[in-house]
């Protein structure tokens, strides 16, 4: 029986765990920057960037069509390995935000 409770225990704390990992953003994509992350404003005009997408992510950000939606965004803080002009890891890193899943919201007129 000790077994059983540890184990829900531990589920209980990595659910818990990831839940906390996972954000929500609701905003307007912006477009691409030059360094093609993808960029939205929220109802304040705050810019937020993503660098990276899920690959279960269906909406195609690449196409100009998106520029101008609105939409709700769950995502989680990653860390990105920087690497030089040639493409080779420098050691360094830096903070990055992953998009988990997206949907359109329609816009109010």
């Amino acid at each position: 029986m000790k077994k059983i409770a540890i184990l829900v225990l531990v589920l209980v704390s990595y659910t818990n765990s990831f839940a906390q990992d996972i954000h929500s953003f609701t905003g307007t994509f912006s477009g691409l920057t030059e360094d093609y992350y993808f960029e939205f404003k929220d109802n304040n005009n705050k810019m937020t960037v993503f660098n990276e997408i899920d690959n279960e992510v269906t909406v195609d950000l690449f196409d100009e069509e998106a520029i101008g939606k609105k939409f709700e965004i769950t995502w989680k803080d990653i860390t990105i390995e920087l690497t030089d002009e040639n493409g080779d890891p420098t050691g360094e890193t830096q903070a990055g935000k992953h998009i988990v899943t997206m949907t359109e919201v329609p816009i109010k007129k």
